[in-house]
Parts: structure tokens; C-alpha cells; sequence
């Protein structure tokens, strides 16, 4: 189990720094709530100007809805991006631009959801969720056109290609944490938080050898331990996927969970084609490490449990959700799938034992990703060195024989 949890040192090895740093993590934008609003705005005394928010619905229907087989133009997404500049810059007209993209898309023709299919939310069968929004169908189009960008496919088969200039890196950056903040926005991705006691788990982890690959069942002290983490975690992932109740049975919506899962995927694309575009000039934000950071460790979950069969994500959340409120002792009965698996065994499947080739490029695309938004962020010294040396032993610990010098600049 230990070694299990080496595999998200990375990722949460930064959000421990984080959560120790003054409660830093409540003032971080993508983590707050909603804000006050105008008093006057409240009481019909001034009103909004919304015509930006009805031009971008009326793209979303003409133009994405009805394109069918071909992508907008450059000039209509242009437009499009100006747009939604202008309204994420207004909280109320931020406010106006969800109530919209919450609608259904209808009349959404097939081939346009062949075009953006490897974008939109789909159900554990791969297939595309019948009941999109107008928010899936923006988000998807905005991903897409940074994905599909020649630079990005330029920088992606070289990330040293010497014929792409700043000028195209920046506006690629530029697109691409747009296209971030609008998933944001249009999903529950912005407001998925992270109890503080991450710092409490990891830090106990931190001090711990990398156990065998033999499988014990966890103690109620660990038990409590790991659950004292996961349990706001699962609570958050409720709360913005919903939940079906069936007489006394409470379980997750399967679509908002598949949702939650499109939109972290697509958070995750864009941030690690953005990276590929950092010049000297570049700065990102603490908020952008941390949104990157959620977005590997949900989109892996959903990954490492689909290597059983009779196993995924959705009924790992099912089978814990009687659980919230519970304090484990030595009478209570640990969840089904935590006896029912050997999760060193779902550990070597997903790696390999030794690790694939393929999971280690996996691993240093992810690496590579936080390290170059840790550099670009100002005064961020501590967490910079934290990450690296939290790569270096889950080099170690999961025998991955990276070059740490040649592919993230770390000597040990």
C-alpha cells in the first residue's frame, strides 16, 4: 500500500508544501467559492451588460453546435476568445456566461461529436454521454484548437524545434491557460479543494521506506489515516458530480463523475502543451501547479483501478461513500474493494514490474510539466526543490532509472 502511495508523491508532495505555507491554499483562486456579490447588481439597481455572454451561446449553437466535420475558423474562434476574455474579467458576467453553458446542447449533429470526440465526457464504456451541455461542447471546442495548433504539434513531435519563435510559444501559453480557466469555470474542475490534512499524510509518507510488493491489510490506525485524507476528498467529488439516491442507497451520478473526469483530462492536455511553450518571459501561478497537480492525481485514479477487472473509480467512491463519518476500530469492516484487490499487484500492471517504457514517459511528461510551472512561478524556491526531490525518490523507490540530470536538470 505504501509503495502504492509513492506513486502520487509528485503530485502531492507539492500540495503538502502548499497547505503548509499560512493556509495558503484558501486564498488560491481555483480553490474558493463563490464570492460576495454587488449589493447593487443584487438588487436589480444596476444591471449587467450580457451581450458578450449572448454572443459567445450563440457561437456555442451556430458555430461548435453546427460545424459538424469542420473546426471554426481562426478568425471565428478569435472572436470567440475576446469574448470570453471580457467575461471572465467581470465576476457577474462570469456569472451569466455559466447560467447559459449550463443548458443542453441540442441538436448537436454526429459529426460534430466525431471531431471533438477525444474532448468530451464519456461513460465507462468509452462512448460519448448523450446529455451534453453547452459548456462541454465550449470547453471541448477550446482544448481542441490548442491541441490541433501547428505549433503544438510542432513542439509536441520536438520540443526544441527551432523554427517555432516566442511570439507563437506566447500566444499558444496564452490559449491554452485560457482554454484551462474556461474549463474551470464551465465545470466543477475550479472548485474541487483539498483538505489541509494532505500535509498530515504526506509528511508521516514522506518518512517511510518503500515497502515489498507484498500485500498486508491496512491497520484501523491506517485505516484512519489514509481515510482522514481521502474523505474531504470524496466528499468535494459528491458534491460536484451528484449523487443518486435509491430508497436508503446513496451513489454517484455516473455522468457528472464521467464529466469531472473529461474536464481534469482536458486541464491536464493543456497544461502539459503550455509547458512545451515556456520562453525566459513566461510566469505561471502557484493556483496553475495546483490545478495541474489535481488534474494528474483524478484523471491516474481513474486510470490504475481500470487495470481490474470489477474494478473502477465509480465503485471506489460507491463503496466508500458509507464510510463519510465513520472512525475505523478493530470491528469495522474496511471497504469490499480494499480486500477484494491486491493493490501491489494493480500497482505492477500499471507500471510494469519493471516499469514500461510507456509509464515512464508518462512519469516524466508529468514531471517535466510541474517542474517547468514550480521554475515559473515567482518566489517559489521551496516548493521548486520539494518537487525535485520528490522525484528523485519516486526514482528510486519504483526503480524507474530516469536520468534526472538530462531530463529535469536535477543533480543529485
Amino acid at each position: 500500500m505504501r509503495k502504492v502511495m509513492l506513486l502520487l508523491l509528485v503530485p502531492l508532495l507539492m500540495l503538502t508544501i502548499v497547505s503548509c505555507e499560512g493556509d495558503i491554499l484558501t486564498t488560491i483562486s481555483g480553490f474558493m467559492g463563490a464570492t460576495q456579490g454587488n449589493v447593487l447588481i443584487e438588487n436589480g439597481l444596476v444591471t449587467v451588460d450580457t451581450s458578450e455572454v449572448d454572443a459567445v451561446s450563440t457561437t456555442v449553437t451556430d458555430i461548435i453546435v453546427g460545424s459538424g466535420a469542420t473546426a471554426p475558423t481562426e478568425t471565428e474562434l478569435g472572436e470567440l476568445k475576446t469574448g470570453l476574455a471580457e467575461i471572465l474579467n467581470s465576476e457577474q458576467k462570469t456569472e451569466a456566461l455559466l447560467e447559459e453553458m449550463a443548458k443542453p446542447a441540442v441538436d448537436v449533429p454526429p459529426e460534430t461529436i466525431t471531431r471533438l470526440e477525444e474532448f468530451l465526457p464519456k461513460d465507462e464504456g468509452g462512448n460519448v454521454l448523450a446529455d451534453l451541455t453547452q459548456g462541454d461542447l465550449l470547453a471541448a471546442e477550446l482544448i481542441a484548437s490548442v491541441m490541433n495548433d501547428p505549433v503544438a504539434q510542432a513542439l509536441l513531435a520536438d520540443p526544441d524545434d527551432p523554427a517555432i519563435t516566442d511570439e507563437q510559444k506566447d500566444k499558444l501559453l496564452s490559449d491554452a491557460l485560457q482554454a484551462i480557466e474556461v474549463i474551470k469555470q464551465v465545470s466543477s474542475v475550479g472548485v474541487l479543494s483539498i483538505d489541509s490534512i494532505i500535509s498530515e499524510l504526506l509528511g508521516d509518507f514522506l518518512s517511510r521506506a518503500v515497502g515489498s510488493r507484498e500485500f498486508t491489510g491496512p491497520t484501523p490506525d491506517e485505516m484512519n489515516e489514509y481515510w482522514g485524507y481521502a474523505e474531504p476528498v470524496v466528499q468535494d467529488i459528491l458534491a460536484r458530480a451528484g449523487t443518486i439516491v435509491v430508497g436508503d442507497v446513496e451513489t454517484i451520478n455516473p455522468a457528472g463523475l464521467a464529466t469531472l473526469i473529461s474536464n481534469y483530462q482536458n486541464v491536464r492536455s493543456a497544461y502539459q502543451t503550455s509547458v512545451l511553450s515556456i520562453t525566459p518571459n513566461t510566469v505561471f501561478e502557484l493556483s496553475d501547479l495546483i490545478d495541474y497537480a489535481l488534474s494528474v492525481v483524478f484523471t491516474e485514479a481513474s486510470i490504475f483501478v481500470g487495470n481490474e477487472q470489477d474494478l473502477s473509480l465509480e465503485l471506489v467512491i460507491n463503496e466508500l461513500i458509507p464510510y463519510i463519518g465513520v472512525t475505523f476500530d478493530e470491528n469495522t469492516e474496511a471497504p469490499a474493494f480494499i480486500a477484494l484487490h491486491n493493490w501491489e499487484t494493480l500497482l505492477g500492471l500499471y507500471t510494469g514490474d519493471p516499469a514500461t517504457q510507456g509509464f515512464k514517459d508518462k512519469f516524466t511528461t508529468v514531471a517535466k510539466t510541474m517542474l517547468g510551472i514550480s521554475r515559473a512561478v515567482a518566489n517559489n524556491t521551496l516548493i521548486t526543490e520539494q518537487l525535485e526531490l520528490g522525484i528523485t525518490e519516486t526514482n528510486t523507490g519504483l526503480l524507474l532509472e530516469l536520468d534526472l540530470a538530462a531530463l529535469f536538470g536535477i543533480v543529485e
